[in-house]
């Protein structure tokens, strides 16, 4: 009979039964304790630009404007203002670095429980630690609040709900379709770049109507569950911009127009497109080691692909890129120069406009 210590009997479990059983979750809380002491030494340090500049907003958004936020323009979704406005309510600055920490923990979870649906334990206990370094890394910035690290948690947990969803057979996997296309409809809507989860969500779907054919009618139920959870989100948003009395184009220039002028802008000059992908990009995936986590992922993602013997691994790997794609730009979005609130200049009559609804004015 094997010997046990005094503390065994007295809980019930003898201890490495225990580690064993339950060790993602042992390295999840782990890998949690290290992303927040990692974040520790900036607890204290005031909002940076960009977090001050959405705070601002955040506060003095109001209803009625000519903008999105009133009569201030951001090109932010307002999610995200949201958030921002909670933490002003709640603490200012010590409530946005809850919020940061709060956000690096959730990711270590979410990250791990990904890592666990596409290669077992071992990768989860791997994945939660990369992701508490990455998700607290100085390099990238985001030991402070960035919208990325914000928006990568309802992508990752969509794409988490839809590997869930896939091996469930039964009808509980319809709320988990429904669930995933809200939550990647959400993402959207804190950081308006984060389409990842929505990848892979189609990615999901068309596999599973493409290669299970004695099932494309359940799988035809799995996207109108999908899409009915994205469409909820999207009334909800018209409801928003209804009841904050949001002037027509006026959500759609600020995320999506006003991002292309940027681009064009930026585009013109290949001097200063190289300078800001050396700055913003290539130094940072260098210095974070984010570089290695992604020749790694790739060396992973070749290997399971030629081992692929079910469409499951198929849909499996068809998300994992997305999610891959969504982990970097987290990183590598933090970094760049942030930018102070813009407001447009008034008019004769006092208010702020942007150029579409000015156009629509005129006409």
């Amino acid at each position: 009979m094997p010997q046990t210590s005094p503390w065994d009997r007295l809980s019930g479990f003898r201890a490495p039964g225990f580690l064993d059983r339950h060790r993602v979750w042992l390295a999840i809380i782990g890998a949690a304790g290290l992303a927040v002491a990692l974040r520790a030494p900036w607890f204290g340090t005031p909002l940076v630009e960009d977090e001050a500049g959405l705070a601002y907003i955040a506060a003095h958004a109001h209803a009625g404007g000519p903008n999105l936020f009133g009569f201030y323009f951001i090109d932010r979704p307002p999610l995200l203002l949201g958030i921002f406005h909670l933490a002003d309510a709640t603490g200012g600055t010590p409530a946005v670095r809850a919020i940061g920490a709060l956000a690096a923990t959730m990711l270590v979870a979410l990250v791990a429980l990904i890592a666990r649906e596409l290669g077992g334990a071992r990768s989860a206990i791997w994945a939660a630690f990369i992701a508490a370094i990455l998700g607290s890394s100085p390099a990238l910035l985001s030991v402070f609040t960035p919208a990325e690290l914000l928006a990568v948690l309802p992508s990752a947990a969509s794409v988490l709900l839809l590997l869930i969803a896939w091996r469930s057979f039964d009808r509980v996997r319809l709320g988990w379709f429904a669930l995933a296309g809200f939550l990647a409809i959400v993402a959207l809507l804190v950081k308006q770049s984060f389409g990842d989860a929505l990848v892979a969500g189609l990615a999901c779907l068309a596999a599973g109507f493409l290669f299970e054919r004695p099932r494309r009618r359940s799988w035809m139920a799995a996207s109108a569950a999908y899409a009915g959870g994205a469409l909820t989100v999207l009334l909800a948003l018209e409801l928003w911009e209804r009841l904050y009395q949001v002037p027509d184009g006026a959500v759609t220039y600020a995320l999506l127009d006003f991002r292309i002028q940027g681009l064009a802008a930026l585009s013109s000059s290949a001097g200063l497109l190289l300078d800001k992908f050396t700055d913003r990009l290539l130094l940072p995936l260098v210095v974070s080691g984010l570089v290695l986590v992604l020749l790694a992922a790739v060396v992973g993602f070749r290997r399971r692909a030629a081992s692929m013997k079910s469409v499951y691994s198929l849909a499996s790997s068809s998300a994992a890129a997305p999610c891959l794609a969504m982990s970097a730009r987290m990183a590598v979005g933090a970094p760049r120069q942030s930018r102070r609130p813009v407001t447009r200049p008034r008019n004769q009559s006092g208010s702020t406009t942007h150029p579409g609804s000015r156009a629509r004015s005129e006409k």
